[in-house]
């Protein structure tokens, strides 16, 4: 297909990681050249792990899933609709069936000790490793899947995802509220002094109320028994 004529691109779901960095966990790549468009959509959040390829044509459509190692082809039959909808879902099942496995045969043979591939993303990679030498002994250009022309124009992707991508900011984080100082007790409040004391000698005899000059202002407050700062009420002066 070679490399894309137009690229968009949009990063969301925002977090900080432990250093403070942001890092988006979901990624939405658009691209388009010719009449051929691709879609890339890039999950790191915690769920069903997924690796899958699918391709969309005129007459079928095919689906690689890389965890489980299989490929899945659907195309139309001969028969009609509801017969065809039908072929189609039971042909899918039986391929997707044997495949699964052969998997697990291998898995199984390869841990009894027999020359079987123990998973298939080891065999990928020594698949890989093993067309490599071969291109290089045989003196015949690389193998297209492992030419360094791929790797240039996956990393040139890359570069114009991060120029087009429109990043969306992470979420505010919520101040957390604070508590009011606690309030310092007022001291009780203690009446002042009666001014009686301060009366002349010469003065009239004092009431029944206790205060040296009756009828003045401070009688009242010589009625009322006074307040001791250390929390017993005093007694009323005496004559």
């Amino acid at each position: 297909m070679g490399a894309l004529d137009h690229v968009t691109a949009r990063a969301r779901d925002a977090v900080r990681t432990p250093t403070g960095a942001v890092f988006h966990r979901q990624w939405e790549v658009y691209g388009a050249r010719g009449a051929t468009t691709v879609r890339l959509h890039f999950s790191f959040i915690d769920g069903y792990t997924e690796h899958t390829l699918h391709v969309r044509g005129t007459s079928a459509s095919a689906t690689v899933d890389f965890e489980l190692n299989t490929y899945v082809l659907h195309e139309h039959s001969q028969d009609l609709l509801d017969l065809d909808h039908l072929v189609t879902a039971a042909r899918a099942a039986r391929s997707t069936l044997v495949q699964a496995g052969a998997t697990f045969g291998s898995a199984v043979l390869a841990k009894a000790g027999l020359a079987f591939d123990s998973g298939p993303y080891q065999a990928s990679i020594t698949g890989a490793v093993k067309r490599f030498y071969e291109c290089l002994r045989a003196r015949t250009p690389l193998d297209e899947r492992l030419a360094p022309a791929l790797a240039l124009t996956t990393v040139r992707l890359a570069e114009s995802v991060a120029r087009a991508v429109e990043l969306e900011p992470p979420a505010r984080r919520a101040s957390p509220r604070r508590r009011p100082p606690p309030r310092a007790r007022a001291p009780p409040r203690l009446r002042p002094p009666c001014s009686c004391s301060a009366a002349p000698a010469s003065s009239a005899a004092p009431s029944s109320s206790g205060c040296a000059r009756r009828g003045s202002a401070c009688a009242p407050s010589c009625a009322t028994p006074r307040a001791s700062p250390w929390g017993w009420p005093s007694s009323a002066p005496s004559s």
